[in-house]
């Protein structure tokens, strides 16, 4: 008798996807191979249409060897390891990786990558598919990386790569999602560890934006921009955060020329910079060295200690009690009208002050040198000289652009400083010529010096 053939179709559940079943890693067997079923609660590896599951909190290692097809790993252990072998494909739809840490030695096909509070460490390009990526974890490159991935960081996100290596971010980054907290969302390049002293380039074309506040930090390593390419992407990233945390290198040579606003700058690393280039820095707090003969538009309250190197600093109106102590390079300082700064320089400083305006704007020396150019003293400076210890007496002040050196009114303080004062003049300035007064200190008895807390 004859029969029809019939085909029978499996409706598969709402927004097209299978009929998901869940498998559990057991952390409890004692093996690590991902193929083994006997390593999962059921006894048979996850496949195409299953959740594998791996959560527990315990130390253990899973190791992925050969290549695995399912829906979605979710891995939640954060005392734990998911290892993937070179060449052990994953393809899924989603990477779930919550906690602990997760190293991906393979080019995926993966539709979906979440990562929360996992440390996930790539060893090749591809590892998490060319789709979107959103992290509140931390990315790290263990060899040369470009990762293309737009990436969209959730209330945190960290990028590093390994000691001599980079890691490349070319996509879009967007910060957005939802606060944990009412603090600023931290957004790191570098890592904590010395073994991550890497160098992250930030190489898109544009930042994503934010819906959120947030702050940078560069820890141990470098966080520059592609080479020749300008990369929009960084300085819209400085410029919109609240607040920039320097202790590794923040390289911004390969910026684009123009302003780059650092707000809240806070920094014991090094900022590079080059001609051509300003930076905007509000309240600054800085313990390391400024280098590339840039110029720092300073505003509000803050510090300059350290090396600064072919730098100006350029002081706007509203400043107030701003430090320099501790300079080591070719420094130049100038005043904007308004601007109410003390500038205390450190031993053995070149620091060169040019264009006072009024503002009471007063100068204190600890080092050996001070150089005034093209000074316009109408509304008075004053210069104060403390020696290091009592009875040093190497001080020199060298003026450039003053009528003539009668201008200068020399005297001592209640407590053995000596004090310059330039008196307003009634011609003038005439052409360019220094008026140099030597060993100034020498001109009186110093007794131990009073530091007013510099």
């Amino acid at each position: 008798m004859w029969r029809r053939a019939v085909t029978i179709y499996v409706r598969p559940a709402r927004h097209g996807s299978p009929v998901i079943a869940t498998i559990k890693w057991n952390a409890f067997s004692g093996e690590n191979d991902w193929s083994v079923g006997g390593n999962w609660l059921g006894g048979m590896a996850p496949g195409p249409t299953d959740r594998a599951l791996i959560q527990a909190d315990s130390t253990f290692q899973v190791d992925i060897d050969s290549a695995v097809s399912v829906w979605k790993i979710q891995f939640d252990a954060f005392h734990a390891t998911l290892l993937q072998e070179p060449g052990a494909a994953i393809a899924a739809h989603t990477l779930d990786l919550v906690s602990g840490t997760v190293e991906l030695n393979a080019a995926n096909s993966v539709s979906e990558v979440d990562i929360g509070n996992a440390t996930v460490e790539l060893g090749i390009a591809g590892a998490l598919g060319n789709r979107t990526v959103h992290t509140g974890g931390t990315i790290a490159a263990m060899t040369d990386i470009t990762l293309a991935n737009p990436i969209v960081a959730l209330d945190a996100g960290s990028f590093s790569a390994a000691t001599g290596h980079t890691l490349i971010l070319a996509g879009e980054i967007t910060i957005n999602g939802d606060a944990v907290s009412a603090d600023p969302v931290p957004i790191a390049f570098g890592a904590p560890d010395a073994g991550f002293s890497g160098t992250v380039v930030v190489a898109g074309t544009a930042f994503g934006g934010t819906d959120l506040p947030y702050e940078v930090s560069v820890d141990f390593g470098t966080l520059t921009s592609r080479a020749g390419a300008h990369s929009l992407a960084l300085t819209g990233m400085l410029d919109d955060a609240s607040g920039v945390t320097v202790a590794g290198t923040l390289d911004l040579r390969h910026a684009a020329a123009g302003e780059i606003t650092l707000d809240d700058l806070y920094a014991s690393g090094t900022l590079l910079g080059r001609t051509n280039q300003t930076f905007d820095i509000v309240d600054p707090k800085f313990d390391g060295t400024l280098s590339g003969n840039f110029t720092v538009d300073v505003s509000g309250t803050g510090y300059f200690h350290g090396a600064l190197n072919k730098t100006t600093l350029d002081m706007q109106a509203g400043t107030d009690d701003l430090n320099i102590v501790g300079a080591g390079g070719n420094v130049t300082v100038r005043t904007e009208a308004g601007a109410n700064a003390t500038v205390s320089v450190g031993g053995g400083a070149a620091v060169h002050f040019s264009n006072f305006a009024d503002g009471g704007t007063t100068a204190i020396l600890y080092g050996d040198n001070l150089h005034y150019s093209f000074v316009s003293y109408s509304g008075g400076l004053e210069v104060v000289v403390h020696p290091h210890h009592a009875g040093e007496s190497a001080y020199s002040l060298f003026f450039g652009g003053i009528a003539d050196q009668s201008q200068l009114d020399f005297g001592i303080d209640g407590r053995g400083h000596a004090e310059v004062t330039l008196a307003a003049s009634e011609s003038p300035a005439q052409s360019a010529h220094d008026a140099e007064v030597a060993n100034l200190a020498a001109q009186a008895s110093f007794v131990p010096p009073v530091h007013d807390g510099f």
